[in-house]
């Protein structure tokens, strides 16, 4: 069967409800909704998006809890807020217009629209601040970052990507579901030494930076690579300095007790220790996103499997020809065959980068934001690269 010839239908937004719904299983944020006032929610945002305010386009960002009235309460760990709201003395109806309205005021990412549910009835009922730690998806975030797209998170997890009619596998689920490119990825970690418990920071700070690259509309390519084997006298290197894997072990260093008593820590302590960890956090969100922007410049951006950058900038040789083969799902027992040569010069420099370099992951993005990740197995001889779009082209 030739994958690539597979063309789903065009999908609109009330029909993501079904999928959001599977993918949020359990989840307590739409409980008591109807399926219409969920369609009614993506609707609005998507189509807020593709409307201008005094001529410019900017994003809609919107976070959602449900049921939960006018005045929900802060979240909080360790006395750091998760989210705070500027609640409005009368709720706002919830649409296009007011939401595309609001969208000045919520230029900053961290900064979103607040909705409530009243009776079925969706509710603009303040304005909401993201804070340092997650929520572990108590609210959902409901975002367009461009006309006619949309994402919806729980927490930091991506849980609907939507784009021209189609869902979008995000580009970080490869990396988080079993298969090929988890196991690279793991032995990479190893060779870094991450532990057990940094192995969740590690793989999220790596799908942020795959994000990032595939956000900024230029394209570009990031790998784990061992740079001693790679010619880079056409980029940048740079110096070795405190690795990102450095801040990760920081994070998830245990919680501060007594050694001689074995005691938990008073709260004040527990407290500092909070704010230690929110900036930590803060401040590896803000790698991840640096390094995604370097993949901004021509070339590639190489990391070491501590995820630090060795250099950037980097321009690939590339081949007239080389076999890659498409894989489906992450899984390595489907596969077609795909012709790279129609992916353009940067796709040719990151196959020839995963043939040459077995078990190293190179990501790539187009300028249109579409992402795959390519990569060769010790015991293949295929370069396999999966891609993340609506259907394959």
């Amino acid at each position: 069967m030739d994958h690539s010839d597979a063309r789903p239908a065009m999908l609109f937004p009330p029909e993501l409800v079904p999928h959001l719904r599977s993918s949020l299983a359990g989840h307590s944020v739409l409980d008591g909704l109807s399926d219409g006032t969920v369609a009614n929610l993506l609707t609005i945002v998507f189509f807020a998006s593709l409307e201008a305010e005094e001529g410019e386009y900017l994003p809609i960002r919107v976070v959602f809890g449900g049921s939960q009235g006018d005045e929900p309460a802060q979240s909080t760990r360790w006395g750091i807020l998760h989210w705070t709201f500027l609640s409005f003395d009368a709720p706002q109806p919830c649409s296009i217009r007011n939401m595309r309205r609001l969208s000045r005021a919520t230029m900053q990412d961290w900064t979103l629209v607040h909705l409530a549910s009243n009776a079925g009835h969706l509710q603009i009922v303040g304005l909401a601040r993201r804070g340092f730690g997650t929520d572990n998806g108590a609210f959902l975030e409901i975002v367009a970052p461009v006309p006619g797209r949309l994402e919806v998170w729980s927490g930091r997890r991506r849980v609907v990507e939507y784009a021209q009619g189609n869902l979008i596998p995000p580009p970080e689920n490869v990396i988080l579901a079993e298969g090929p490119v988890q196991r690279a990825l793991q032995r990479a970690a190893a060779r870094a030494g991450v532990s057990t418990q940094a192995w969740p920071v590690y793989v999220e700070a790596f799908a942020a930076m795959v994000r990032a690259m595939a956000a900024h509309g230029h394209g570009g390519i990031l790998a784990i690579t061992d740079t001693s084997g790679v010619h880079i006298e056409s980029g940048i290197s740079t110096a070795r300095r405190p690795s990102l894997l450095a801040l990760l072990n920081q994070l998830v260093e245990p919680q501060l007790h007594d050694e001689a008593s074995g005691a938990v820590a008073e709260p004040s302590s527990r407290q500092s220790e909070g704010v230690i960890k929110a900036a930590l956090r803060s401040e590896i969100d803000r790698a991840a996103l640096e390094i995604g922007g370097l993949t901004a410049l021509d070339g590639a951006t190489l990391l070491d499997s501590e995820l630090s950058v060795r250099a950037f900038g980097v321009i690939l040789p590339t081949l007239p020809h080389i076999d890659v083969m498409q894989g489906f799902n992450n899984q390595p027992s489907v596969l077609s065959p795909f012709s790279i040569a129609e992916r353009g010069a940067r796709h040719r420099a990151a196959a020839v980068l995963a043939h040459d370099h077995a078990e190293n992951l190179v990501f790539v993005a187009s300028t249109d934001g579409d992402v795959g990740c390519i990569l060769r197995e010790a015991d293949s001889a295929h370069v396999v690269m999966w891609r993340f779009t609506g259907h394959a082209r």
